[in-house]
């Protein structure tokens, strides 16, 4: 399932190979890696990220790309991370080998928390089937492409070249083992070589399907038939779900296409209306709770039904303490005696008289 150009064969996958041979330490590093090695960062929305890369080549080693055991561990460490609220795959991959995909798929689809893939290049083939798995898929370009939905196999026929060179290819297969090694070049090879093809692609089918919620049928026909359509076209198939151009993973600055919503005269006084009661009911708790709690709660925009609980507590945690006050007066006080303020306590109070004044004069207004 590796879908790459001619052009990136020679010019990237040839001369790493020539470096593999020179020194193996380079491409074969199959040391474990660090559980949660992933970037966590500031979403635009304020949500914490957690930043998994699919990036290059996809197997079972770190050679050319990224290591499908390192994208489920790096997956459930930030599905169980509490500094965590979104999983986001950073995909810019041609694909990869059958052999991992579908495991990985089931552990993306498995996180409890929002897991999105972002392309901004290239989700191909099985990394494709990974974006699938995530909630939502998210072009951040608008020359992303997407697809290469489908399966082959590679070979090359040195039968000519072998009879030239006097070389003849024997094989010896026990009796009852007849399909064992088919030869494709034959019409029994080619054809039980194309069904395990078609079953398999008929699994990949469907877990696009699944994850895009639509039918095998619509992504045979319309998911670019093994080709990848660019950003705006699979939009319109629904292979992805927006583009947000400038939405990168790694929270670089770019322009962003702004929007702005404009609000009917009615739409803004039922706002402002609703932020006054809101504060109006705040203000009620102001001398019973604390007030400090109370004004910093107002200052925060805490909604008012996150905040009962926490007065109501505050509110009954001085009442008690009257009570113990009035029960045990100190030596020489009497609990009708006047208690002086603390300066705090004064600027808090202040502060609430004039937050309550203030409200009154927008009511009347």
């Amino acid at each position: 399932m590796i879908a790459f150009t001619r052009e990136h064969f020679e010019n990237v996958i040839l001369p790493r190979m020539k470096k593999e041979h020179e020194d193996p330490k380079l491409y074969f590093d199959l040391t474990e890696p660090e559980k949660g090695n992933y970037e966590i960062v500031i979403g635009k929305d304020g949500i914490r990220e957690a930043i998994v890369p699919v990036i290059g080549d996809l197997g079972n080693s770190r050679w050319w790309g990224t290591c499908y055991s390192d994208i489920s561990e790096n997956v459930q460490a930030a599905d169980n991370d509490p500094g965590v609220d979104r999983i986001v795959l950073d995909v810019n991959s041609p694909g990869g080998y059958i052999d991992g995909v579908s495991e990985t798929s089931e552990t993306i689809k498995s996180a409890k928390k929002e897991t999105v893939a972002r392309v901004g290049n290239l989700a191909a083939s099985a990394a494709f089937w990974l974006a699938c798995a995530c909630d939502k898929i998210e072009a951040t370009t608008k020359i992303a492409v997407f697809g290469s939905i489908g399966v082959m196999v590679s070979y090359y026929d040195y039968s000519k070249y072998f009879e030239e060179a006097g070389i003849k290819h024997v094989v010896i297969i026990s009796t009852d083992a007849p399909d064992k090694n088919l030869d494709p070049i034959t019409k029994k090879g080619r054809e039980n070589l194309i069904e395990r093809l078609d079953k398999t692609h008929a699994i990949f089918a469907e877990a696009v399907a699944i994850g895009r919620k639509t039918t095998i049928e619509k992504v045979n026909s319309d998911f670019g038939r093994g080709g990848v359509l660019i950003a705006e076209d699979a939009l319109k198939a629904g292979m992805i779900d927006k583009i947000t151009i400038g939405q990168i993973p790694n929270n670089s600055e770019e322009n962003d296409e702004m929007t702005e919503k404009t609000y009917s005269q009615a739409e803004f006084d039922a706002g402002i209306k609703s932020a006054t009661d809101s504060l109006m009911k705040h203000t009620k708790f102001i001398g019973r709770a604390k007030n400090e709690t109370v004004i910093a709660n107002m200052a925060a925009n805490k909604p008012f039904a996150d905040c009962v609980e926490d007065y109501c507590a505050e509110e009954s945690a001085a009442k008690e303490l009257e009570k113990q006050i009035d029960a045990n007066p100190p030596e020489g006080h009497k609990s009708d005696d006047p208690v002086e303020k603390t300066p705090e306590e004064k600027k808090a109070e202040e502060t609430a008289k004039e937050t309550i004044q203030l409200l009154k004069e927008w009511e009347v207004k």
